[in-house]
């Protein structure tokens, strides 16, 4: 399957290129997973054609502030002599599926990802665990290591602003099968104009 590499130059063009997949942050509400969006939201915004807009707040903002102090950091702890941000959005063409990254780095002669999370000491201790991210961001960055071809990424958090923890992945070929079966069913549904059902919990508003 041939991936496509997008340069990103500004915001506005990179939430235009989100708009035509279902990317790896959005993956999740496929599983029913996502703490943000539900498939019948999802549903909605891509049969419609809605460029997302994303609302700052004080955790995103500080959030992107921190990213490249995290991932610095963790670079520094392991060791890694390079680390750029890449600025591309990878598309799987044919399969509407598409992802962004935070950092790419040198890991042992090949390239690995390098996704960072700020967390804060509470919804560390109440959703993570010792060997697991939440299931949204395993779920991205399965679908970051789908589209790139790595195999190594590190899920690196800063809990409660003075805690690194590192969690490492290799691609998993039973989840990332998933994620592609996933999100074919998905653009099926939404080619046929058959809208899934919704969460009238969540989707109610």
């Amino acid at each position: 399957m041939t991936t496509e590499t997008i340069l990103i130059e500004n915001e506005a063009q990179w939430l235009a290129e989100r708009a035509k997949d279902v990317t790896s942050t959005q993956v999740a509400a496929l599983f029913g997973v996502s703490p943000y969006l539900t498939e019948f939201e999802l549903w909605h915004q891509k049969r419609n054609g809605i460029v997302e807009a994303f609302e700052e707040n004080n955790r995103t903002r500080w959030g992107n502030r921190l990213e490249e102090t995290i991932a610095k950091g963790f670079a520094e702890e392991a060791g890694l002599a390079t680390l750029h941000r890449p600025g591309v959005y990878l598309r799987r063409v044919g399969q509407r599926i598409g992802a962004s990254f935070d950092f790419f780095a040198l890991c042992q002669g090949e390239l690995c990802i390098i996704e960072c999370k700020n967390v804060d000491f509470l919804e560390h201790k109440e959703k993570w665990t010792e060997t697991e991210a939440p299931g949204h961001i395993e779920l991205q960055v399965q679908t970051q290591l789908l589209l790139s071809g790595y195999r190594r990424a590190f899920i690196v958090a800063l809990v409660g602003g003075n805690n690194l923890v590192v969690h490492e992945r290799e691609p998993d070929a039973d989840v990332q099968s998933a994620i592609v079966a996933k999100v074919a069913a998905f653009w099926s549904s939404v080619d046929a104009g058959i809208e899934p059902t919704p969460d009238f919990v969540r989707d109610a508003e």
